[in-house]
Protein backbone atom coordinates (compact mmCIF):
# COMPACT_ATOMS: atom_id res chain seq x y z
CA UNK A 1 0.00 0.00 0.00
CA UNK A 2 1.42 3.18 -1.20
CA UNK A 3 2.02 5.71 1.36
CA UNK A 4 -0.27 9.06 1.89
CA UNK A 5 1.13 11.96 3.16
CA UNK A 6 -2.33 13.84 4.57
CA UNK A 7 -1.97 17.31 6.47
CA UNK A 8 -4.70 16.52 9.33
CA UNK A 9 -4.93 20.32 9.93
CA UNK A 10 -5.38 21.32 6.53
CA UNK A 11 -8.15 18.93 5.73
CA UNK A 12 -10.12 19.51 8.72
CA UNK A 13 -10.18 23.15 8.25
CA UNK A 14 -11.04 22.82 4.41
CA UNK A 15 -14.12 21.10 6.18
CA UNK A 16 -15.03 23.49 8.21
CA UNK A 17 -14.52 25.98 5.35
CA UNK A 18 -17.06 24.45 3.37
CA UNK A 19 -20.87 25.16 3.91
CA UNK A 20 -22.93 23.48 6.08
CA UNK A 21 -25.74 20.94 4.08
CA UNK A 22 -29.16 21.47 5.24
CA UNK A 23 -30.55 18.69 7.23
CA UNK A 24 -33.31 16.49 6.24
CA UNK A 25 -36.46 16.32 8.71
CA UNK A 26 -35.52 12.58 9.32
CA UNK A 27 -31.62 13.62 10.46
CA UNK A 28 -32.97 16.34 12.64
CA UNK A 29 -35.41 14.05 14.28
CA UNK A 30 -32.68 11.62 14.63
CA UNK A 31 -30.38 14.60 15.91
CA UNK A 32 -32.96 15.09 18.39
CA UNK A 33 -33.50 11.78 19.64
CA UNK A 34 -29.88 11.12 20.19
CA UNK A 35 -29.62 14.27 22.26
CA UNK A 36 -32.67 13.10 24.49
CA UNK A 37 -30.84 9.36 24.94
CA UNK A 38 -26.90 11.22 25.50
CA UNK A 39 -27.50 14.23 26.45
CA UNK A 40 -26.19 16.98 24.36
CA UNK A 41 -23.02 17.51 25.15
CA UNK A 42 -20.11 15.24 22.29
CA UNK A 43 -18.74 12.37 24.83
CA UNK A 44 -16.57 9.69 23.96
CA UNK A 45 -19.98 7.29 25.00
CA UNK A 46 -22.07 9.36 22.21
CA UNK A 47 -19.47 8.85 19.79
CA UNK A 48 -19.44 5.24 20.54
CA UNK A 49 -23.01 4.83 20.11
CA UNK A 50 -22.78 6.51 16.50
CA UNK A 51 -20.05 3.88 15.83
CA UNK A 52 -21.96 0.83 16.81
CA UNK A 53 -25.24 2.12 15.17
CA UNK A 54 -22.71 3.13 11.69
CA UNK A 55 -21.98 0.06 10.43
CA UNK A 56 -26.12 -0.79 10.39
CA UNK A 57 -26.85 0.81 7.14
CA UNK A 58 -23.63 -0.86 5.07
CA UNK A 59 -24.70 -4.12 6.25
CA UNK A 60 -28.20 -3.60 4.88
CA UNK A 61 -26.72 -2.67 1.85
CA UNK A 62 -24.28 -5.53 1.63
CA UNK A 63 -27.26 -7.95 2.02
CA UNK A 64 -29.23 -6.42 -0.77
CA UNK A 65 -26.42 -6.67 -2.72
CA UNK A 66 -26.74 -10.64 -1.88
CA UNK A 67 -29.88 -10.39 -3.21
CA UNK A 68 -28.92 -8.96 -6.29
CA UNK A 69 -26.47 -11.47 -7.36
CA UNK A 70 -29.01 -13.85 -6.41
CA UNK A 71 -31.46 -13.07 -8.51
CA UNK A 72 -29.48 -11.24 -11.00
CA UNK A 73 -26.69 -14.45 -11.69
CA UNK A 74 -27.58 -14.01 -15.31
CA UNK A 75 -26.52 -10.19 -15.86
CA UNK A 76 -23.11 -10.23 -15.52
CA UNK A 77 -22.41 -5.99 -15.50
CA UNK A 78 -25.42 -5.95 -12.73
CA UNK A 79 -23.61 -8.70 -10.43
CA UNK A 80 -20.44 -6.35 -11.05
CA UNK A 81 -21.62 -3.72 -10.15
CA UNK A 82 -22.82 -5.45 -6.89
CA UNK A 83 -19.61 -7.67 -5.80
CA UNK A 84 -18.23 -3.69 -5.90
CA UNK A 85 -21.09 -2.38 -3.78
CA UNK A 86 -20.37 -5.64 -1.33
CA UNK A 87 -16.56 -4.98 -1.11
CA UNK A 88 -17.25 -1.41 -0.31
CA UNK A 89 -19.64 -2.22 2.11
CA UNK A 90 -17.70 -4.50 4.16
CA UNK A 91 -14.62 -1.91 3.80
CA UNK A 92 -17.09 0.65 5.72
CA UNK A 93 -18.23 -2.11 8.22
CA UNK A 94 -14.81 -2.67 9.11
CA UNK A 95 -13.61 1.19 8.94
CA UNK A 96 -16.35 1.92 11.38
CA UNK A 97 -15.26 -1.58 14.05
CA UNK A 98 -12.03 0.40 13.76
CA UNK A 99 -13.32 3.68 14.90
CA UNK A 100 -14.92 1.76 17.59
CA UNK A 101 -12.16 0.22 18.81
CA UNK A 102 -10.34 2.89 19.07
CA UNK A 103 -12.96 4.81 20.95
CA UNK A 104 -13.25 2.14 23.34
CA UNK A 105 -9.46 2.26 23.89
CA UNK A 106 -9.36 5.60 24.99
CA UNK A 107 -12.33 5.68 27.31
CA UNK A 108 -10.36 2.77 28.63
CA UNK A 109 -7.56 4.58 28.81
CA UNK A 110 -9.18 7.05 30.52
CA UNK A 111 -11.20 5.44 32.96
CA UNK A 112 -14.41 6.39 31.87
CA UNK A 113 -17.36 3.68 32.06
CA UNK A 114 -20.10 3.00 29.62
CA UNK A 115 -23.19 4.82 30.62
CA UNK A 116 -26.56 2.89 30.41
CA UNK A 117 -27.14 3.45 26.60
CA UNK A 118 -24.42 1.38 25.84
CA UNK A 119 -25.36 -1.93 27.67
CA UNK A 120 -26.52 -4.41 24.78
CA UNK A 121 -29.99 -4.65 25.05
CA UNK A 122 -30.06 -0.51 24.23
CA UNK A 123 -28.55 -0.15 21.36
CA UNK A 124 -30.36 -2.72 19.72
CA UNK A 125 -33.79 -0.74 21.16
CA UNK A 126 -32.35 2.56 19.47
CA UNK A 127 -31.32 0.58 16.48
CA UNK A 128 -35.24 -0.16 15.87
CA UNK A 129 -36.61 3.50 16.79
CA UNK A 130 -34.23 4.97 14.70
CA UNK A 131 -34.48 2.26 11.24
CA UNK A 132 -37.96 0.86 12.28
CA UNK A 133 -39.71 3.53 12.76
CA UNK A 134 -39.45 5.62 9.17
CA UNK A 135 -40.46 1.90 7.78
CA UNK A 136 -43.78 2.02 10.57
CA UNK A 137 -44.89 5.38 9.23
CA UNK A 138 -44.65 4.66 5.58
CA UNK A 139 -46.70 2.22 6.68
CA UNK A 140 -48.90 4.45 8.40
CA UNK A 141 -49.42 6.65 5.51
CA UNK A 142 -49.62 4.08 2.93
CA UNK A 143 -52.69 3.01 5.45
CA UNK A 144 -54.05 6.02 5.52
CA UNK A 145 -54.17 6.47 1.18
CA UNK A 146 -55.30 3.09 1.16
CA UNK A 147 -58.40 4.52 3.75
CA UNK A 148 -59.06 7.54 1.87
CA UNK A 149 -58.97 5.52 -1.55
CA UNK A 150 -61.73 3.27 -0.46
CA UNK A 151 -63.62 6.15 1.28
CA UNK A 152 -63.33 8.31 -2.17
CA UNK A 153 -64.08 4.66 -3.88
CA UNK A 154 -67.54 4.45 -1.65
CA UNK A 155 -68.37 8.41 -2.02
CA UNK A 156 -68.42 8.08 -5.65
CA UNK A 157 -69.91 4.78 -6.04
CA UNK A 158 -72.95 6.35 -3.72
CA UNK A 159 -72.88 9.55 -6.17
CA UNK A 160 -72.46 7.89 -9.67
CA UNK A 161 -73.79 4.33 -9.36
CA UNK A 162 -74.21 3.52 -12.49
CA UNK A 163 -70.54 4.30 -13.42
CA UNK A 164 -69.30 1.48 -11.29
CA UNK A 165 -72.24 -1.18 -12.02
CA UNK A 166 -71.08 -0.72 -15.52
CA UNK A 167 -67.43 -1.03 -14.57
CA UNK A 168 -68.14 -4.22 -12.25
CA UNK A 169 -70.71 -6.05 -15.12
CA UNK A 170 -67.60 -5.41 -17.44
CA UNK A 171 -68.42 -3.04 -19.74
CA UNK A 172 -66.43 -0.65 -18.99
CA UNK A 173 -65.12 -0.51 -22.52
CA UNK A 174 -68.47 1.36 -23.62
CA UNK A 175 -67.91 3.71 -21.43
CA UNK A 176 -67.20 7.35 -23.54
CA UNK A 177 -65.02 9.55 -21.61
CA UNK A 178 -64.58 12.55 -23.56
CA UNK A 179 -61.33 14.58 -21.51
Amino acid sequence: MAEMNIDLKKEQQASLDRPRQKYSVTAKCFFAFMDMVTGKTTTLAKAKLIEILASIPYRAWEIRQYGRTTFGYKNKELVRHALKIMEWGREAQDNEYWHLRVINEKMKEDGLKDPWYLFPPVPFLLLYLIFFLPVLWRLLISTQLFILTRFLKTMLSMFMPNLFATIRNGRSSRLKVNW
